[in-house]
């Protein structure tokens, strides 16, 4: 199988203000089907999150553990997993974006 080279799509469905803060909600969607999710991981940009600095980045998936560090997704173990499709939901606080 070849890895996957970037996202498949990021799609926000809300959004909320706490203080100064963005906390913006939504999923990743990964692969298709035949490819995997390098160990070096994916890039995913604050701004593909919708803010402008991701400070925080909490990631939830029923099949693998993720991470996100640095701008970039990393499969939990380490190790190429299938990505098959897979949707990945995250919570991103932050600040905003610059308009």
């Amino acid at each position: 199988m070849a890895d996957l080279s970037s996202i498949t799509s990021v799609t926000i469905t809300s959004k909320a203000v706490f203080g100064n803060k963005r906390v913006n909600y939504g999923y990743i969607t990964l692969g298709d089907g035949a490819k995997t999710v390098p160990a070096a991981g994916l890039a995913v940009t604050s701004s593909q999150l919708g803010l402008g600095t991701a400070e925080t980045v909490q990631l939830s998936n029923k099949l693998y553990p993720y991470q996100w560090a640095s701008e970039v997704l990393y499969s939990g173990s380490g190790a190429s997993v299938p990505a098959s499709g897979d949707t990945v939901e995250f919570m991103a606080i932050g600040v905003r974006q610059n308009k």
